[in-house]
């Protein structure tokens, strides 16, 4: 299949393989996730699976090193606090060549991937897309 007629859907990593988490919970939470899935990303969620944010490890690093208080109370904080608010993202239907150049417009490796609706239904990691055109 040419990269003209591959679309997102087809290059995505589903629901089951890589992490995401409501945004009523826990930093730790997420940073297990995070490290459970080892990509380096994890997506925040609504009630109605709507993304709120990202929160990614060079986020985090950049937020330990402004830490002026015990870790534990740091680990407790809600995710919202550390996320990037109004991530890019990707419709599902859209063709793998605008992907590849947003990712490469912003410098990314992964972008999270809504429906219609604008429910996350996966994420765009850029290893994937390599793996299939290459």
């Amino acid at each position: 299949m040419s990269r003209q007629k591959l679309l997102v859907k087809d290059l995505m990593i589903g629901l089951d393989s890589f992490p995401y988490i409501k945004n009523t919970s826990f930093l730790k939470e997420a940073i297990d996730l995070m490290d459970k899935f080892r990509l380096g990303i994890i997506c925040v969620i609504d009630e109605t699976n709507k993304i709120d944010g990202i929160i990614t490890d060079g986020d985090l690093r950049r937020n330990l090193s402004s830490v002026q208080r015990p870790l534990p109370s740091y680990f407790m904080d809600n995710v919202l606090k550390h996320c990037s608010m109004k991530p890019l993202t990707i419709k599902d239907d859209e063709n793998i060549e605008n992907a590849l150049n947003l990712i490469e417009k912003n410098e990314i490796w992964d972008l999270p991937v809504v429906n219609k609706e604008s429910q996350l239904v996966g994420l765009l990691h850029l290893h994937n897309i390599i793996r299939k055109i290459l």
